[in-house]
């Protein structure tokens, strides 16, 4: 499983078997059976989020990914997966993603050739996802 800050470079498939099976840690809870199966091969995942790593300061929560433009710890809780040819840019694009948010984020990926994410955040309780295009498949069960 990838989880909020991990990333992954998976090369051929098990014989027989279209790919790897990787699961993406779920945002609402981390810690329970992810609904979101992919199955890779040759390619590397990168996740960036703050399921496991944030602070809450006076009632507010700050993420561990910090935004340059304002020196803060990111406050809207984000989960952002990206699959790329190498883990570098994989880990990078998670990363920027993440403090660009999901429609600035998505557009990055769009100009950015063998990239594709997987945007989750947390508005007002309610999960927003965003997927690239080219995202594979849908949730599958695992």
């Amino acid at each position: 499983m990838v989880d909020g800050s991990g990333d992954l470079a998976v090369g051929d498939p098990p014989p027989g078997r279209a790919g790897w099976k990787v699961a993406v840690a779920s945002l609402e809870n981390p810690d329970k059976r992810s609904t979101e199966v992919l199955e890779l091969a040759n390619i590397a995942i990168a996740t960036s989020g703050d399921a496991f790593q944030s602070v809450t300061i006076d009632g507010k929560r700050f993420s561990h990914i910090l935004d340059p433009r304002t020196g803060l710890g990111l406050t809207t809780s984000s989960s952002v997966t990206v699959l790329a040819s190498d883990a570098t840019t994989a880990d990078a694009m998670a990363s920027a993603i993440s403090v660009m948010g999901p429609e600035a984020g998505q557009r990055l990926v769009a100009r950015t050739r063998d990239v594709e994410s997987l945007f989750v955040s947390r508005v007002k309780d309610r999960l927003m996802i965003h997927r690239t295009s080219g995202w594979p498949g849908r949730s599958s069960p695992r």
